[in-house]
């Protein structure tokens, strides 16, 4: 008969804590589901720790540094570095200092380095000082001659009919003998003067010599024309027979000057006035000649 308790086999007694939990294990892990489980909750949170990381990483920019520059200059005969070309060697580069000196003090303005320079005076001797009191002397004479012949020219054909004399001009583009012709159709003369007081006129200008006659020049109320100086001038003094430094002059009877008023005001339709400048020219129409307007400048 067996007492209920005791028991055989190993008398030492037995650890209740290490029977419960392996009651525990083998009630709710059989397959050892526990570890696994463990196991894989601790990677997926590792995975999800993982990648909240690089979401916030990503969510913020970077922060660049900005690397160190150097400030270069380029000898002058370094090449130029066109686009999309290689870069010059390192060896033609050269680094400024970081601290830049201060200018220097200006050099010194030129002009505080100018030096005096004594120019030698022209001494003028008394040949020298003689020849241009004498030019002095005969410009003043001639500009006194002038006014002398303008006034004297005012009263003898009143300030009207001398204004026109300086003002009108008459052009000659033709040979000697056909500008003869032309003066004998007008019914001009030719004068030359002979001394301060007598001049030669020459009419009858289609004739070989033109007949000519001495005459006091105070007696004259014509304006006149002076030649200028050119071939024409001079082929006409031969013609007269006179020394090419006379001064050729030219007169017209009254009719002709009252034709050319005439012309001059109408060119632009105005006063006489109001006119600065007329310049003529004769020209053949048939087997005569005219004279007409070729050029007017008003004041």
């Amino acid at each position: 008969m067996s007492n209920p308790g005791s028991t055989s086999g190993d008398p030492r007694p037995k650890d209740s804590t290490t029977e419960d939990e392996q009651g525990f294990y083998e009630q709710y892990s059989p397959n050892h589901e526990l570890p696994k489980s463990s196991l894989a909750s601790a990677i997926i949170h590792g995975l999800l720790a993982f990648a909240i990381g690089l979401i916030a990483t990503a969510s913020f920019e970077p922060v660049h540094t900005v690397p160190h520059v150097d400030v270069v200059r380029l000898p002058d005969d370094a090449p130029s570095v066109p686009d999309n070309k290689p870069a010059p060697p390192e060896d033609l580069l050269e680094p400024l200092p970081r601290h830049v000196e201060p200018p220097t003090k200006p050099k010194q303005l030129a002009y505080e380095d100018v030096r005096q320079v004594e120019i030698p005076k022209e001494t003028i001797n008394e040949r020298g000082k003689q020849a241009i009191q004498s030019t002095a002397g005969e410009a003043a004479k001639a500009q006194e001659a002038a006014a002398a012949q303008a006034e004297k020219l005012a009263k003898r054909l009143g300030e009207r009919r001398a204004a026109r004399q300086a003002r009108w001009v008459i052009r000659i583009r033709d040979s000697a003998s056909e500008t003869m012709r032309q003066l004998e159709y007008f019914d001009a003369e030719l004068m030359v003067r002979v001394d301060e007081d007598t001049a030669k006129y020459f009419a009858d200008l289609n004739s070989r010599p033109p007949s000519s006659r001495l005459q006091s020049i105070d007696a004259e109320t014509r304006i006149w024309w002076t030649f200028g100086e050119g071939s024409t001038k001079r082929e006409i003094v031969d013609l007269l027979d006179m020394n090419h430094s006379s001064v050729l002059r030219c007169f017209f009877p009254s009719a002709f000057e009252d034709r050319l008023l005439m012309l001059e005001t109408s060119y632009q339709n105005r006063r006489e006035e109001d006119i600065r400048s007329t310049t003529f020219e004769f020209f053949r129409s048939g087997s005569e000649y005219d004279v007409r307007v070729v050029e007017q400048e008003l004041k």
